[in-house]
């Protein structure tokens, strides 16, 4: 299973501003509080990459509950490819699903518009409508307050 989105999001912010603060591991650390936390670790693999190992809490469907249970383990590797460019790829071995998303920045009107092209796919045909469940609870909603956060970062 597969499945494609996109989301475009606005910040007042410049690239060069964002790009900083997404570097930051304080910036992950305010970002993954506003989830259901239970623990965080952070790597820095080389100059242009950071791997951020989570344990979250998250809804589980009761369709799912007998293949997995929380907490769930989240590892995303952050890859700044240029200052315009930023891969994301984000692995959760309990459902085996990876979501890897594209983020494309672009200045517009002394403010920056940032595509997120993201697709997740579930290696586990039994766990395809947990995956999506995922992907419309969690990963859009995520990426929506995560917006929030780096504005409100970058402000302060």
């Amino acid at each position: 299973m597969a499945l494609n989105l996109s989301d475009k999001f606005i910040s007042p912010y410049k690239i060069d501003e964002i790009i900083h603060a997404l570097r930051n591991t304080d910036f992950h650390l305010e970002r993954a509080k506003s989830k259901n936390l239970k623990k965080i670790d952070f790597e820095k693999t080389n100059q242009n990459q950071l791997q951020i190992s989570r344990q979250i809490d998250f809804d589980i469907p009761v369709s799912a509950q007998k293949f997995v249970s929380n907490p769930i383990s989240l590892v995303e590797l952050w890859t700044f490819e240029s200052n315009q460019k930023i891969a994301i790829k984000v692995s959760i071995p309990n459902i085996q699903t990876e979501v890897e998303a594209s983020m494309a920045l672009k200045s517009e009107d002394n403010k920056t518009s940032i595509l997120v092209e993201t697709v997740v796919v579930s290696k586990i045909f039994l766990m395809s409508s947990f995956a999506e469940e995922f992907v419309s609870k969690y990963w859009k909603k995520s990426l929506q307050k995560d917006f929030e956060i780096l504005n409100d970062w970058i402000k302060s």
